[in-house]
C-alpha cells in the first residue's frame, strides 16, 4: 500500500472538506488497494445509471423507483464514507418514501451534484498515472 497522502476533496482542498474517507474505505476492504479500485470502478459504472433512473422516476412521478434508486446511491456513497453524497441521497430517498415528489425534486440537484463530485474524485484515483 502506498503511504502517499491522497486528495479526497475533488480538488481545491483548502476550501472543501473531504468528499470521502479514503483510509476508512480502504480499511473496510481489508487494506486491499486492488479491491478498492474494483469497488470504485463498479461505483463509476453503476452510479450514473442509478442517477438516470432517479431522474426518470421524478419525471414520471414514480416514487417507488425514485426511492429504490436513491437508496442504492446512498449505499454506494456510504461505501466510501462520502457523508455529503450519502446524506443528499438519503434526503431524496426519504421524500420519495413519503410520496413528497415536489420536495424530492428540489433535493435531486444537490444529490446529483454531490454524486458527480464524488465520481470525479474517485475516477481521478483510479486513472493511470494517479500515483497509486
Amino acid at each position: 500500500m502506498n503511504s502517499q497522502k491522497r486528495d479526497t476533496t475533488g480538488g481545491n482542498s483548502a476550501a472543501r472538506a473531504p468528499l470521502f474517507d479514503y483510509d476508512r474505505s480502504l480499511e473496510r476492504l481489508g487494506g486491499d488497494q486492488a479491491l478498492f479500485e474494483e469497488v470504485v470502478v463498479l461505483f463509476l459504472e453503476d452510479s450514473p445509471q442509478l442517477l438516470e433512473q432517479a431522474r426518470s422516476a421524478l419525471e414520471s412521478r414514480d416514487a417507488e423507483t425514485l426511492a429504490r434508486a436513491s437508496h442504492s446511491l446512498k449505499n454506494l456513497s456510504a461505501t466510501f464514507d462520502a457523508t455529503t453524497a450519502t446524506e443528499a441521497a438519503a434526503a431524496v430517498e426519504q421524500r420519495a418514501h413519503e410520496g413528497e415528489l415536489v420536495e424530492a425534486s428540489g433535493l435531486f440537484d444537490d444529490m446529483q451534484r454531490e454524486l458527480e463530485r464524488l465520481q470525479t474524485a474517485l475516477a481521478d484515483m483510479v486513472k493511470p498515472g494517479s500515483g497509486r
